[in-house]
């Protein structure tokens, strides 16, 4: 292994890397920020001093970035260019919570945000076809692909899943972690499965050229919409069960169905889910190399599902967990008592997006080549969004 730069990244690493197609499976920064400019941590202190809820700092944050978005004067294309990444896949509209017409609103909302981004930015590029990634990598220019966490945007109407891929939706999730109209998410009491409608969701979702996500669906959930589907599906952000028993994790044998059905599982960096104290990107490696035993090196890819937010805004997240948890026992987005450790902690190795090429370096230490790491990286990712997006 060559020398080290001072980032921790060797030379051949970072050369790999910078030379990748590179694609976060699951980055949900909603509308919100990569990084927090000092402007707009004092508004939020100031939210947070009067104590508002995370919901409504999270939206004002929203705006004020996207003011800074449209100035210039934001961080994300540094963090962009630090990260290495080609494109990324994040998430629009409310994931539980609400209402279905509320859900369908927001999402509308959400999607019109972006648009702006899209057509003020001609250094921003839309992705809603495999080609879409790879011009992306040729041109140098960040690419964004926009996603469901859920299905409640749909409000039980199948027409509005074309409605959704009109405005440039590619990916959608069956479920969150609670029960909809589709079926189980994986903190439900109970797994009955795909419903009839979600049955008639994923033929819908396959017709119109959109990829199923199953990262927070239940067992039998995925089982049911693997076997229902025409079209590979994807577990955009995951962890593996074998290796750190979490109800967020997936087992072997549903991997081992997805593998069957020429599936795609990316492998997630939440600290909780990767290891039960002290995680790091040495169990991000192990849940990795342990999904590729199962599925093989060709099947699996990274969705860090790790968004960014200062510690101030994290206690006020985990403030909130807590109080609904000592309440009610779940909190409204279906999250019990021991799904994740309070307060939570870094990825020790992982600070933020930033260093998406320390991940590179994890691999190439473990022992992948760098075709595998390539694959990894990002191809395997484009393989499954073309077979089911096109």
């Amino acid at each position: 292994m060559t020398r080290e730069d001072g980032s921790g990244v060797s030379a051949a690493a970072k050369r790999l890397h910078e030379r990748a197609l590179v694609v976060d499976g699951c980055f949900p920064i909603h509308t919100g920020p990569l990084g927090y400019s000092e402007d707009m941590l004092r508004q939020a202190r100031q939210m947070i001093a009067t104590g508002d809820r995370f919901s409504d700092i999270r939206q004002r944050m929203a705006v004020l970035y996207d003011k800074e978005l449209l100035s210039g004067s934001t961080d994300l294309w540094e963090w962009w260019e630090a990260s290495g990444a080609t494109a990324f896949h994040t998430t629009v509209g409310r994931v539980e919570g609400g209402t279905c017409q509320e859900a369908f609103e927001t999402a509308v909302r959400e999607i019109a945000i972006w648009q702006r981004r899209f057509d003020t930015f001609d250094a921003l590029i839309k992705i809603v076809r495999a080609s879409d990634i790879e011009r992306a990598l040729e041109e140098k220019k960040p690419g964004v692909i926009l996603g469901f966490q859920n299905s409640t945007h749909f409000m039980g109407d199948l027409d509005h899943v074309e409605f959704f891929h009109a405005l440039g939706i590619r990916i959608v999730q069956l479920t969150y972690n609670l029960r909809n109209r589709s079926g189980d998410g994986c903190t439900e009491r109970s797994d009955a499965g795909l419903s009839h409608f979600g049955r008639r969701l994923v033929k819908r979702l396959n017709e119109t050229e959109i990829l199923i996500d199953l990262s927070h669906c239940g067992e039998m959930t995925c089982q049911d919409a693997i076997e229902a589907s025409d079209r590979p599906v994807a577990i955009t952000h995951t962890s593996c069960k074998a290796v750190h028993d979490h109800v967020r994790a997936k087992s072997d044998d549903l991997l081992r169905s997805l593998s069957a059905a020429n599936g795609y599982a990316g492998i997630l960096l939440v600290p909780s889910f990767l290891a039960p104290r002290q995680p790091s990107l040495a169990h991000f490696i192990d849940h990795l190399v342990h999904a590729a035993s199962i599925m093989g090196v060709d099947k699996v890819g990274i969705g860090t599902d790790r968004g960014t937010y200062p510690r101030e805004i994290r206690d006020v997240i985990e403030r909130e967990k807590a109080a609904a948890l000592a309440g009610q026992g779940v909190t409204e987005v279906g999250w019990r008592a021991g799904d994740f450790l309070i307060p939570e902690p870094e990825v020790a190795g992982y600070r933020d997006w930033r260093d998406l090429p320390k991940l590179t370096e994890a691999m190439l230490r473990r022992g992948f080549s760098e075709d595998e790491v390539r694959g990894i990286l990002g191809l395997n990712f484009v393989r499954v969004f073309r077979d089911a997006v096109g």
